[in-house]
């Protein structure tokens, strides 16, 4: 993950308990224990809709597109200071996330938001024309 521009080496005084889950399909996954620094977070509560309401929504459409959002988070960037409380111990070194981890309260609402930007719907769901 440090080749992919995904981690970098941290000083960071916090560091987050860490976890690693191995498959048999898939690679290993790094987990963060991110409860003891969500509890300092301010809870943005952003979210989609239902799927009941979309699903009424596009009944009447004549196309229908998807989207493979697969590791999402991981294609977009985190900010420089908030890189700090990402940070965790491997194999006696302490590195910290450059890009958006999973397991923190506030990217989810982030990356609706930057979906509704990007696919030009409104907060409601509705695509502007």
């Amino acid at each position: 993950m440090v080749k992919n521009d995904n981690l970098e080496i941290s000083h960071s005084p916090y560091v987050n308990p860490l976890t690693i889950i191995e498959t048999k399909d898939k690679p290993v996954h790094i987990c963060v224990d991110a409860r003891q620094v969500n509890k300092q977070m301010v809870p943005d509560r952003a979210k989609t809709l239902a799927a009941h309401e979309i699903l009424q929504r596009i009944h009447w459409t004549k196309f229908i597109s998807s989207i493979d959002l697969n590791s999402a988070f991981l294609h977009i960037p985190l900010e420089v200071s908030s890189r700090i409380w990402t940070a965790f111990h491997f194999e006696g070194q302490t590195y910290q996330f450059t890009r958006v981890p999973f397991g923190f309260c506030n990217p989810l609402a982030s990356f609706i938001r930057a979906l509704q930007l990007v696919l030009g719907s409104d907060s409601t769901g509705h695509i502007l024309n």
